[in-house]
């Protein structure tokens, strides 16, 4: 390490589940989405999914910073359950390098349906 270079910590990564109402739940994502932590990712996208009742799954990317191509491929799977059980899946606050992840695949547009994803604003 140079003098004078701090060394820095990668971004942490965090998830945050709430319930929105009966139907809908909201899961804020903050960091990396990356190898190292995207099981972790896939793991609450499928408990979440497995709820009874839930009809919609908002993903805030509001405080992500990357996503790589297997947090791709998990959230390309998670399309693919919610929609085979009838579940929306949205994302919101999508922007920059992880928005580009999504359109690349052609995932975005799918996920964006409205500019309202949360249906709160």
């Amino acid at each position: 390490m140079s003098a004078g270079r701090q060394p820095t910590n990668p971004p942490r990564f965090v998830l945050r589940t709430s319930v929105i109402d009966d139907t809908t739940v909201a899961v804020a994502v903050a960091g990396e989405v990356n190898a190292t932590t995207a099981g972790q990712f896939g793991a609450v996208l499928r408990g979440v999914l497995g709820k009874p009742g839930l009809t919609r799954i908002v993903l805030d990317f509001a405080a992500l910073r990357f996503l790589d191509a297997h947090s791709v491929t998990v959230l390309q799977a998670a399309h693919r359950t919610a929609g085979r059980r009838g579940i929306v899946l949205a994302v919101t606050n999508c922007r920059g390098p992880v928005r580009r992840a999504l359109e690349t695949v052609d995932l975005y547009r799918h996920l964006a349906p409205g500019d309202d994803a949360m249906g709160l604003e």
